[in-house]
C-alpha cells in the first residue's frame, strides 16, 4: 500500500505504545527491501488443516512484514509513480468505474479527499466447516477508521463469506459516508468476477450479439458471471444482490471505485481480525460478530496497521526521490520537464496531493 502524508500525523496517541518495536522492525525491512521477492498467492483453494481456530492458517502469520513486490515490479515501482485517488482516476476507471464524471476545477481542497483502502479477508476451512471473515477500512494515510469480524461455525464456502466480507465492509463505509474506496479482498478470482458484475451493472440494460439483455443484476446475469453450482448460486444470489445495492448507493457520491486481489502477507490486518474472534470459545451454535471501534484495537494489530502505514509512507518518498532524479537528468538531456507537477500545470489545471 502506497501512502502519502506526513508520519506524525497517521496514528496520534493511538500506536504510542508499539512505536519502537515497529521502528524496529521497519529498519530490518529497509535492508531488506531490495533482496525479497514473493510470488503472489491465490487464497481461492482451502489451504488450511485441522485447527478451526485458524493457528495453523497461515504458517508465517506474524512473521516480519516485507516489501512483497518481486525483481521486475521494483523496477516497474523505479518508473512510475502511484498518484492520490483525485489524479489516477484516467489509470484505473477502466473496468469498474465506467459512469465517472470529470473532476470539477472549482472543489476546494477540502473536497479533494484521497480514497480509502478496504481490506477483506475471508475464509472457510473444510476440515472444520467454520468459515467467517474480517473488514477493515482504512484512510488513504493507513490510519483505521472502523473494522468488524464475523465468525459461524456452520460455513458455506470460502466466495460466500468473501463476499460477506465485501458487503459487511460496504456497510460499513456508508455508515461512516465513505465514498472513494478501494476495496481488497483475498480472493483474486472473486475480484475479477465483482468487477465484471460491477461494471454490466454500469451500464444498464443493454444488448450485445449474444446477450440480447443483460443488466448484471438479476439471476440470468449473475449466474452467467458466477461459475457456481445451482444450489450454491441459490444462496449466494442475494447476497449479491445486497452488494450491488450498496455499491449502487456509492456510486452516487464516489469518485474513485475499484476492486483488486491482495496477498495474503499484505492483508494481515484484516486476518488478524478474524482470527482474534476465531480463537474465542462457541458457546453456541449461532454466529457470533463484532464491530471493533479503533481505540479498542490490540497491541499486535496497532502493530500490523503501524508498520502497514509507515512502510508505505517511507516506499512512497523513496519512489520520489528516484523519479525527481530521473527527471533531473531527463531535463538536462531533452530539455522537458516530465514531472507530474509540470504535466498538470501545462493542462491549466493543478490538483491538491
Amino acid at each position: 500500500m502506497l501512502t502519502s502524508g506526513r508520519n506524525e500525523e497517521l496514528f496520534p496517541d493511538l500506536l504510542d505504545p508499539v512505536a519502537t518495536a515497529a521502528n524496529d522492525n521497519l529498519n530490518t525491512w529497509l535492508l531488506n527491501s531490495r533482496q525479497q521477492s514473493e510470488t503472489a498467492t491465490d487464497n481461492d483453494e482451502d489451504d488450511s488443516s485441522d485447527d478451526s481456530s485458524l493457528t495453523d492458517y497461515q504458517s508465517e502469520e506474524y512473521e516480519e512484514l516485507r516489501m512483497q513486490t518481486s525483481n521486475n515490479e521494483s523496477r516497474l515501482f523505479e518508473g512510475y509513480e502511484e498518484l492520490p485517488a483525485a489524479e489516477s482516476e484516467d489509470d484505473e476507471s477502466g473496468s469498474s468505474y465506467p459512469n465517472k464524471k470529470p473532476k470539477s476545477l472549482e472543489d476546494t481542497h477540502s473536497e479533494q479527499k484521497g480514497y480509502h483502502y478496504l481490506n477483506v479477508y475471508g475464509f472457510y476451512k473444510k476440515t472444520t466447516k467454520m468459515g467467517g471473515f474480517g473488514v477493515i477500512v482504512r484512510d488513504h494515510f493507513g490510519k483505521p477508521v472502523g473494522a468488524s469480524a464475523y465468525v459461524q461455525p456452520k460455513g458455506v464456502s470460502l466466495y460466500y463469506h468473501v463476499l460477506q466480507g465485501v458487503e459487511a465492509g460496504l456497510a460499513l463505509a456508508l455508515e461512516r459516508e465513505i465514498y472513494d474506496l478501494k476495496l481488497m479482498c483475498n480472493s483474486s478470482t472473486l475480484d475479477i468476477y465483482l468487477r465484471q458484475i460491477f461494471q454490466v451493472a454500469d451500464h444498464g440494460l443493454h444488448g450485445t450479439g449474444r446477450t440480447p439483455y443483460q443488466c448484471g443484476a438479476c439471476k440470468t446475469c449473475l449466474r452467467c458471471a458466477i461459475p457456481l453450482t445451482d444450489d450454491e448460486f441459490e444462496i449466494m444470489f442475494p447476497l449479491l444482490a445486497r452488494i450491488i445495492d450498496k455499491r449502487s448507493e456509492i456510486m452516487c457520491k464516489s469518485r474513485y471505485f475499484f476492486v483488486t486481489g491482495v496477498r495474503s502477507s499484505l492483508n494481515q490486518a484484516a486476518y488478524h481480525l478474524v482470527k482474534q474472534l476465531a480463537k474465542k470459545p462457541l458457546l453456541s451454535a449461532k454466529p457470533k460478530s463484532v464491530t471493533i471501534k479503533p481505540e479498542k484495537f490490540d497491541d499486535m494489530l496497532k502493530l500490523i496497521l503501524y508498520e502497514d502505514a509507515f512502510k508505505g509512507v517511507r516506499l512512497y518518498h523513496q519512489q520520489q526521490r528516484v523519479l525527481k532524479k530521473k527527471n533531473q537528468l531527463l531535463v538536462e538531456k531533452v530539455g522537458v520537464d516530465c514531472s507530474a507537477a509540470s504535466v498538470r500545470a501545462s493542462f491549466g489545471f493543478h490538483l491538491h496531493s
